[in-house]
């Protein structure tokens, strides 16, 4: 996830972003963790940062089961619902 926008420095949020997946290191896993790789990019989207604790399950979360978490958890959302309120 990059921001292209200035205005991401600014408010925390970008209204124009890039996100570029490594096919080369994707290609051979499961559509599964592809698509947690996918939505926890998507995230940042969504003004949410990385989170490097183990013992959160956040789809944010570097620790995450990318094979069986696929969707935010409600730690993402309450995230995301702070960052937009």
């Amino acid at each position: 996830y990059t921001p292209k926008s200035r205005q991401y420095v600014f408010f925390f949020f970008s209204g124009k972003f890039k996100i570029e997946l490594n096919r080369n290191q994707l290609v051979s896993e499961s559509d599964t963790f592809r698509k947690s790789v996918l939505v926890h990019e998507l995230g940042h989207a969504f003004c949410l940062d990385d989170n490097p604790s183990s013992g959160n399950q956040s789809i944010m979360n570097y620790d995450r089961n990318r094979n069986y978490l696929t969707w935010p958890t409600s730690d993402d959302i309450a995230g995301v619902n702070s960052a937009y309120n």
